[in-house]
């Protein structure tokens, strides 16, 4: 665990204080095609070829099922087929993981198909472009970033950075932008003896991972086990490595013990709004390498790389899967909630998913013997025994990470293509102290549970354990420090629909119910209100101090020293205003969700 010394922590303060940050530029919204700063033809292909032929126009390839230039019913076919599959979704440079930020305007429908009658082309209906870029770079260079950021810039355009689409706030997509597409930098090595870049004090040298910006878990975990080491990943192994997840902090099975994943950052490349590539690390450029320690991604500039510290040797990683009806869910969660504290300082860490009817339980420990671990699951299975019939039971142990996220983590990740709303609270340990605040937390979470939705029995909503080992190291990482002091429970909503079954009227229904039902949990909350960045309702209100806490001033002056034109843009990023909201173009399909 990299715990950064006096010297990195006195480097941030005096690059946030004595470096003078510029005020941000006047706002300027992003060009439209309509407008003489949109590219010409002529300015278009000259760009192409500067990147060696990577531009490419983007077509949603659903208009390949619909009459016009790009009919193709072969191509229809495989779309038809493959269209809710995680791993061809993120291999088109269109297609987001969740359908519904593809949409915009008047109709929830972005080229509907109907994937059970494969045969029949869609003769009748409108494929309608939606909220996709006009154009890609297929990234393969750090080189191919920097010319785009420049011809961006040049012509005012608004930029989308994206691997594989998982963002749960559509902020790898916007109408008539250039995104650069990372997806096919899938380089990544294990280093033995890892050294900072021109960083000889650094407070960390040893084995560690260095990651292009298109690789996934999955092609890490595999990587790493064959080098006998761990890294810290998500449940879901289909996201990418290096962006918003690593980024935004990023929790999985292993950061009980080990921490989130930007608290094992050592070091990114990034092309800056200016075109320019620069190492961040301890050494160099300090305050920008703390903002992307938790601060969000694409926000700061393109991470073309980034290495991480990995855990070596096997591990000894005990998995156990419980699933229980629930004969009285009020009384399970709340016993368990009498655990909470106790599980987490004992070492597991759980990804758990509730239905009406009962609970899956995700459990995960690298800390304790097996001996050990046996004895404290227990301890947990007997507190809600009374309230639960046991449906099913599995533990097993295991010396890496991978053949443990190949045997019991969730596999939903492998399904996409429908619509998608989360809302998140983060709970702190305070909440769980006395039997009044936990009745509070409970009462106020199952109350959420019965909001409007559809396909409320297979779809489940989520809590997480996401505590980390680490307390306060003095503000080294830029996410919320709350969350490291603090933080338990991730408390999730969930809500998902397919396209063409919902109106938009249903679509704005669902959306606002998730994040009416989060907003009553941040309201309870001890301390106010938590967030995770890449896990929550867009609507939420409290964003800058829900998703940073006090770390944000400091953030938004990073932000305008790196970004002072404001070129990286996202969502509820640092640096975003509502005025943005209001007269950007490439925010005005958040008006239609």
């Amino acid at each position: 665990m990299p715990h950064y010394n006096l010297a990195f922590v006195l480097a941030v303060w005096l690059a946030s204080v004595v470096w003078s940050a510029p005020a941000p530029a006047s706002f300027e919204p992003s060009c439209q095609p309509n407008e003489s700063c949109w590219p010409t033809e002529a300015e278009w292909q000259a760009f192409n070829a500067s990147i060696g032929g990577h531009l490419i126009p983007v077509i949603h390839p659903g208009q390949q099922c619909f009459p016009g230039a790009h009919l193709d019913l072969p191509k229809c076919l495989v779309y038809e087929s493959s269209m809710f599959f995680t791993e061809y979704r993120s291999s088109e440079p269109a297609l987001t993981t969740y359908s519904n930020w593809m949409s915009c305007g008047d109709s929830s429908l972005v080229c509907p198909t109907l994937p059970v009658v494969n045969l029949v082309p869609q003769l009748l209906g409108v494929c309608k472009a939606g909220n996709i870029p006009a154009y890609a770079v297929v990234v393969l260079s750090a080189d191919d970033v920097s010319k785009a950021v420049v011809f961006a810039k040049q012509h005012r355009l608004a930029v989308n950075i994206k691997n594989t689409g998982h963002d749960l706030m559509g902020r790898n997509t916007s109408p008539n932008s250039l995104t650069l597409w990372t997806h096919k930098m899938t380089d990544h090595r294990v280093v033995k003896n890892f050294q900072p870049e021109q960083c000889p004090d650094a407070s960390y040298k040893g084995p560690a991972m260095t990651m292009a910006a298109g690789v996934k878990f999955e092609a890490a975990f595999q990587t790493a086990q064959k080098s006998n080491v761990n890294i810290i990943g998500p449940f879901y192994p289909g996201i990418g490595t290096v962006g918003g997840w690593m980024q935004g902090s990023g929790y999985g099975v292993l950061s009980n013990t080990f921490g989130v994943a930007s608290d094992l950052a050592l070091e990114y490349k990034v092309v800056l709004a200016d075109g320019s590539l620069v190492v961040a690390n301890e050494c160099q450029h300090p305050d920008l390498f703390w903002a992307l320690r938790g601060g969000g991604g694409g926000t700061f500039g393109v991470v073309v790389e980034a290495t991480a510290k990995v855990i070596e040797g096997p591990l000894h990683l005990q998995g156990v899967m419980l699933k229980v009806l629930a004969l009285d869910l009020r009384g399970l969660m709340l016993a368990w909630s009498e655990q909470a504290e106790r599980l987490a300082d004992d070492g597991w860490s759980s990804y758990n998913l509730l239905y009406p009817e009962g609970i899956e339980f995700y459990f995960a420990n690298a800390k304790l013997t097996k001996e050990e671990g046996d004895a404290s699951f227990q301890k947990f299975v007997d507190a809600i025994s009374k309230f639960v019939i046991i449906k099913f039971k599995f533990s097993e142990e295991y010396d890496n990470y991978l053949p443990y996220s190949n045997e019991q983590t969730i596999k939903r990740d492998y399904f996409a293509g429908f619509a998608f709303s989360i809302g998140t609270r983060l709970m702190p340990r305070s909440q769980f102290k006395t039997p009044q605040s936990r009745e509070e937390l409970i009462d106020t979470y199952i109350s959420g549970m019965s909001r409007q939705k559809p396909l409320n029995i297979i779809v489940p909503d989520v809590i997480v354990t996401v505590n980390t080992p680490i307390r306060d190291d003095g503000g080294a990482a830029a996410y919320n420090p709350r969350w490291r002091k603090e933080g338990l429970w991730l408390m999730d909503y969930v809500t998902i629909w397919i396209d063409g079954v919902a109106t938009n009227s249903d679509t704005h229904e669902y959306n606002k119910a998730i994040g009416d039902a989060a907003t009553k949990l941040g309201a309870i909350t001890h301390g106010g209100p938590i967030s995770y960045s890449n896990e929550a309702d867009y609507n939420i209100s409290d964003w800058q101090t829900a998703f940073w806490g006090e770390h944000y001033p400091r953030l938004l002056d990073i932000k305008h020293k790196y970004d002072p034109d404001m070129l990286f843009r996202c969502w509820k990023c640092v640096g975003w205003t509502e005025e943005m909201a209001e007269r950007d173009p490439k925010f005005k399909c958040y008006k239609t969700f």
